[in-house]
């Protein structure tokens, strides 16, 4: 991890068994990504930061859409987006 700012790099949790591997959150990669690192490691970071994010949401928005079919279904709807749909025409009116 060159030109990482070592203020920033000693906050970093070694991950166990790999020499040049750091857990970071969400505060510490702001600091790294806005840290005028080249392009590329820029670009790398995001990609895994991102991924990360996505597997730990997936759940979380499964269960909203399930939630929400749920909701509209005891309303009489079809589906989420037929009750929005009405929803809004109705204020519209």
């Amino acid at each position: 991890m060159r030109k990482i700012p070592k203020s920033l790099k000693s906050r970093f949790e070694k991950v166990k068994g790999h020499s040049r591997t750091f857990k970071i959150g969400a505060d510490q990669f702001k600091r790294l990504f806005h840290s005028g690192q080249k392009a590329n490691m820029r670009r790398r970071l995001y990609k895994k930061f991102h991924k990360l994010l996505v597997k730990k949401n997936m759940g979380i928005l499964q269960k909203l859409i399930q939630s929400r079919r749920e909701l509209a279904n005891l309303l009489g709807y079809n589906s989420y987006s037929d009750y929005i749909l009405e929803e809004a025409i109705a204020h519209d009116v």
